[in-house]
């Protein structure tokens, strides 16, 4: 299915601020490239003082984070124009209404899937419905995962995905986005 000329330009426009951010969070590759993003979280301190580490990891982190959510937001537009990617339709099933342990898998071997775990993970509260035993599982997997990534490694994944989605994007609907 064809993208019309307002989707292209958010497309456009949210692929742009995608490398923008990651642009911004190009430390995580070299001095901060071995930390694990959880660690910010057990550093943060409620008592208004933060050092100066823990604020540039929490900021580094919200880089990275608003890359994920650009490039997964580009995914979302395809999708509801109807070209949705297969990595995207498979993410979003798994993380469905389902109740079979059998299909469970390890969300960390799915790194196409990582700006979505991403966003979701940091980006929204779950649906208010109840949500089955299964699912509470492959939300807490997909929680681990993100506090288990480095930043680097976050870094790496997000910039990969957004030089494939950058690529698809060219060829199949002629979009290219500004960096």
């Amino acid at each position: 299915m064809a993208l019309h000329v307002e989707q292209k330009r958010e497309i456009s426009q949210l692929m742009f601020t995608a490398w923008h951010y990651l642009g911004r969070a190009s430390k995580a590759k070299t001095k901060y490239a071995r930390i694990r993003m959880g660690e910010t979280k057990k550093e943060f301190r409620l008592n208004g003082h933060l050092s100066g580490e823990t604020r540039r990891r929490t900021v580094l982190g919200a880089n990275l984070a608003s890359a994920a959510t650009r490039l997964a937001t580009v995914d979302d537009v395809l999708y509801e124009a109807k070209c949705v990617r297969p990595v995207y339709r498979e993410c979003r099933i798994y993380f469905g209404r389902c109740t079979t342990p059998a299909t469970r898998i390890d969300v960390r071997s799915r790194l196409e899937w990582f700006h979505i775990l991403f966003r979701d993970a940091v980006g929204h509260a779950e649906p208010e419905q109840s949500p089955t035993s299964e699912q509470k599982m492959r939300f807490r997997s997909r929680q681990d995962c993100i506090e288990e990534a480095t930043f680097g490694g976050a870094y790496s994944q997000l910039h990969k995905i957004a030089e494939e989605l950058e690529a698809m994007l060219r060829v199949a609907y002629r979009i290219r986005p500004r960096r």
